[in-house]
């Protein structure tokens, strides 16, 4: 059910955007710079970018530890808390309803008031910390507190990146540079739960969270000196 239910939205997404949302790209000059393979230098040339590199890099890495705990963290609650399948979707489900209400109240104000660079490695922390607090908690009310910390972290993080990689690229190339921020993403979801469960089965349920907060304690040392 779950998978049709997605399948569905899914569906309602795909019209929407052919109906509703609105081409901004230059119709004659999309057409000259259209390419019809990937290009290995255009995406070698967006990782060694000055500015937009260590962008992504951030993104992969934050996508990389998010995924591992996504592939893992309803085992990690059965194993080590005994939390049955509806718990869980209550957990998953809070997570989003904090994002959706920190993205759509806070943020602005937040990215007003503060530096972006400086939210998003306060946010990477956050994450970390969040990963940290999971493997010591004893029961449902400490991963409400820690899934609280991961879903503020994520929901100022995630929409931050990509503006900036939007703000940092040429016009002509902010396209491009997208499409690369997102497919470094799909890696990192493809990476993280192989990794995840593979440390989970190898060496311990903690063992994919205490990765996925050294992983994202690296990715605000590279948002940090960018």
């Amino acid at each position: 059910v779950p998978a049709y239910v997605a399948a569905a939205v899914s569906a309602i997404a795909l019209i929407l955007t052919y109906f509703y949302l609105p081409e901004t790209a230059n119709k004659q000059t999309a057409a000259k710079k259209r390419k019809l393979f990937f290009s290995m230098k255009d995406f070698i040339d967006a990782l060694t970018h000055p500015k937009v590199g260590s962008v992504m890099t951030v993104y992969f890495l934050l996508m990389l530890a998010f995924a591992s705990m996504q592939g893992t963290f309803a085992l990690f609650a059965e194993h080590s808390l005994s939390l049955k399948a509806d718990t869980i979707g209550l957990l998953f489900g809070y997570l989003g309803v904090v994002g959706i209400a920190i993205q759509l109240f806070f943020l602005k104000k937040l990215t007003k008031r503060f530096d972006e660079t400086l939210l998003v490695i306060i946010g990477v922390l956050l994450m970390a910390g969040a990963f940290g607090l999971m493997t010591a908690a004893r029961d449902t009310i400490h991963l409400f507190i820690a899934i609280t910390g991961l879903a503020i972290g994520n929901s100022v993080t995630n929409p931050i990146l990509t503006g900036l990689v939007s703000k940092l690229s040429d016009e002509e190339e902010q396209g491009s540079a997208l499409g690369i921020f997102q497919s470094l993403a799909s890696i990192g979801r493809l990476i993280g739960p192989l990794a995840g469960t593979f440390l989970f089965s190898t060496y311990g349920a903690k063992a994919p969270f205490l990765t996925s907060a050294f992983i994202l304690l690296g990715a605000a040392g590279v948002g940090w000196n960018s």
